[in-house]
């Protein structure tokens, strides 16, 4: 059993985990072209701003 001060040390690498897990699950679903072009369900997710960036690199690599 893992005591609380080695918990509360993994804890902010588990948490960033947990959220890029769950924004991957959210862009897949709601996005199949996902890391390539955001659409308008991008705003909904609240990943306009990610997707914007991913648009723009994606348009730098296409130039």
């Amino acid at each position: 059993m893992l005591d609380l001060k080695t918990l509360m040390a993994y804890m902010p690498g588990l948490l960033q985990s947990m959220v890029n897990l769950a924004k991957g699950i959210l862009r897949s679903f709601f996005d199949q072209d996902c890391g390539i072009e955001c659409h308008s369900n991008s705003a909904v997710i609240g990943l306009s701003a990610h997707c914007q960036r991913d648009i723009l690199v994606h348009r730098k690599h296409a130039n």
